[in-house]
């Protein structure tokens, strides 16, 4: 009988950690995985100081989480490179900061997948 009861537990505890998936796949303007491009990744310690840089640059005047910006051939054949401005997470446990470094860095892949 505990042999069962610590079965079905386990059982329990196995199908709690699965992650549902979205069906959705993105759809942006470009597609470049698997192809090699060079990109600069521009650090910063607060996302005040990402706000000053990207708006005394003339990047981005909104208050973002983080940015890409990407330079592609006219034809959309080449990717010359990407730049990404993110703050730099607190730790590894940081998922917030670190989710924007994934979705910022998606947008060299992908180009503009969501509207602005």
């Amino acid at each position: 009988m505990r042999e069962l009861i610590a079965i079905a537990a386990l059982m329990l505890l196995v199908v709690g950690c699965v992650k549902k998936e979205s069906q959705e796949t993105i759809k942006g303007t470009q597609e470049f995985s698997g192809v090699e491009f060079p990109i600069t990744v521009h650090v910063f310690e607060t996302k005040s100081e990402m706000h000053k840089h990207l708006r005394e640059n003339n990047i981005d005047r909104r208050k973002v989480q983080g940015k890409a910006s990407w330079l592609v051939a006219a034809d959309m054949s080449v990717l010359y490179s990407c730049d990404i401005y993110v703050v730099k997470p607190k730790g590894v446990n940081d998922n917030n900061k670190l989710e924007t470094w994934g979705h910022e860095l998606a947008h060299c892949v992908y180009g503009t997948y969501h509207p602005e």
